[in-house]
């Protein structure tokens, strides 16, 4: 029985191996594309990598999905897909926290009150604000201790201000 159903898939095979093949060459040809384009981009290393990283994957469990379509595994290739969906819900939902950041970084920069150099409590941690970025705070603290901080966590929080030269902080919720 099990060499009748062996036999069953050899004209599959073939079809299989030739869908292969192209696949890897389809990968090798996008994956060049993708890399010279975003090295003309103003990217960090880790962000490039990781794009380069998704996508790569992406491409591969797309080409073994056909696989095994075409070898009439459609429940193997059902069960891949629904794999892969569920690891792209779990980097999603990592991503809206990125998001978050994003959004809090544009308003923090904006903030009237929130100054370089100031002297600052937020988050549970203190220092002198060093950097407002895109998605992160950093605070230089005592005996320089750089704390580097989610900016959603600075935006969501009560922080202190004390200017330098002033007795006084500017307490308040960042808004």
């Amino acid at each position: 029985m099990g060499l009748v159903r062996a036999v069953a898939y050899l004209p599959r095979l073939g079809l299989a191996i030739v869908l292969l093949l192209v696949a890897v060459l389809a990968i090798a040809v996008v994956m060049a594309v993708l890399k010279r384009a975003l090295q003309r981009v103003p990217l960090k290393a880790t962000v490039r990598t990781l794009a380069l990283s998704g996508t790569r994957l992406a491409l591969w469990l797309g080409a073994l999905a056909g696989v095994l379509q075409v070898l009439g595994l459609d429940k193997v290739s059902l069960a891949l897909a629904g794999s892969a969906a569920a690891a792209v819900f779990a980097v999603a939902s990592g991503a809206s926290q990125w998001t978050n950041d994003v959004i809090s970084g544009i308003m923090l920069a904006s903030d009237r009150e929130l100054l370089l150099g100031a002297r600052d409590n937020a988050a549970g941690e203190e220092g002198v604000v060093e950097e407002v970025g895109i998605t992160k705070t950093r605070l230089l603290g005592e005996g320089g201790r750089l704390h580097v901080i989610p900016n959603r966590l600075v935006d969501g929080s009560v922080w202190t201000l004390q200017p330098e030269g002033s007795a006084h902080g500017t307490e308040g919720k960042a808004s």
